[in-house]
């Protein structure tokens, strides 16, 4: 499904040709229908080889650890490039930060002490087997749209709005890049 030719958008699901490379999300309903959701579930990357005559899943990798909500991924060769969201919290003192009024605030703290979060997987799939990631990259905000893949390149606008309420530390987003 390619709209515009040369631009890839990322999607739950990608193909190389001969592996399927998938984002599942936490199953709601037991195989019966029933209510599940007490059962423990998680996010996972999924590698199927789908070039024999059977589907057969060869590798995995539980994402909950490394994002809370995965939204979409693009591939590039031996690399698979994840995306989504989760939830930053800062440990800020509150009185220290509105002195005898902290209170007043109680409205808008919650807001400036949690914050959006957009998180960039790198994981090499040269071992589909053994999926290894390669880098995690946090940025404050949320992603404004999908990702898009052109030539060699990963595309991904985030974008982050300041609070009213902001201590001196949400003055600037949070950045964090992790090799590993």
């Amino acid at each position: 499904n390619v709209q515009e030719v040369g631009v890839d958008e990322a999607d739950v699901v990608k193909t190389d040709g001969d592996l399927v490379y998938l984002i599942s999300s936490p199953r709601t309903t037991d195989d019966d229908g029933d209510d599940a959701s007490s059962a423990p579930c998680e996010r996972r990357l999924s590698i199927v080889d789908d070039s024999g005559s059977k589907p057969e899943l060869v590798g995995s990798v539980p994402l909950d650890d490394l994002v809370t909500t995965p939204t979409g991924l693009l591939v590039q060769g031996d690399v698979l490039l994840v995306y989504g969201t989760t939830r930053l919290e800062y440990v800020d003192d509150g009185e220290a930060a509105f002195g005898d009024d902290w209170w007043a605030a109680s409205d808008w703290w919650y807001w400036d002490t949690h914050q959006d979060a957009v998180v960039v997987l790198l994981f090499d799939v040269s071992d589909p087997t053994s999926p290894r990631l390669l880098r995690r990259r946090v940025h404050e905000g949320v992603a404004s749209g999908t990702a898009r893949k052109i030539d060699d390149f990963a595309y991904l606008v985030v974008s982050r709005t300041q609070s009213w309420g902001a201590v001196p530390r949400s003055a600037v987003p949070l950045y964090r890049d992790e090799i590993f």
